[in-house]
């Protein structure tokens, strides 16, 4: 069972994270799932726009599954894990070095948290639900965002919301993350589940 839908609505391309049962996060083998579905969409001529979004009405993404990162690590010797994760394209694919020349839109239902934040910040817009939430929550675990998130953030917001979000880990709802310029919209359809 794919855990990343890929569908096709003209020339628009859905890409939805299904794993709802995990609120949307990403364990290695669904992050390698979505790294491949961005080089199609980016090879595929007729897409000219994609959207992202996560399965169900609970979360967009909650980050990665950090139960299986843990696991994983443990089994894997850390020059592997240091060079797959650090010269890759980076949680959700297109957090770092890949570079797609079409607009992505980040369609966030409730919550987008740490890495799944950094995946919608990597996005080119950011629609979301009216019970959408974002945080990085790295700082309450002694460690930073690592995908992009700490340059994109202060680019989207500015400097003083993006350090007040980043420090203290808190979640901003949907009102305010418009407010301060986080998302473009608040929508309350989004994407089907």
């Amino acid at each position: 069972m794919s855990d990343t839908r890929y569908e096709t609505f003209g020339r628009v391309r859905l890409i939805t994270i299904d794993r709802a049962h995990k609120m949307n996060s990403l364990d290695f083998e669904a992050n390698e799932r979505l790294v491949q579905v961005w080089r199609e969409f980016d090879r595929d001529d007729d897409a000219r726009v994609a959207v992202v979004t996560g399965a169900g009405s609970q979360a967009f993404c909650a980050g990665a599954d950090l139960k299986t990162y843990t696991m994983s690590f443990a089994r894997r010797a850390a020059p592997e894990f240091r060079e797959r994760f650090t010269n890759g394209p980076g949680f959700g694919g297109i957090t770092r070095t890949m570079q797609i020349f079409k607009p992505i839109v980040a369609a966030v239902n409730g919550y987008s948290i740490s890495g799944g934040f950094e995946l919608a910040l990597a996005c080119d817009i950011r629609f979301c639900s009216p019970n959408a939430e974002f945080a990085l929550q790295d700082v309450k675990w002694g460690f930073h965002a690592c995908d992009g998130g700490l340059i994109r953030l202060p680019q989207i917001v500015g400097l003083g919301h993006a350090m007040e979000i980043i420090l203290s880990g808190e979640r901003v709802g949907a009102e305010h993350a418009h407010r301060i310029g986080l998302v473009n919209r608040i929508c309350s359809v989004l994407p089907r589940k």
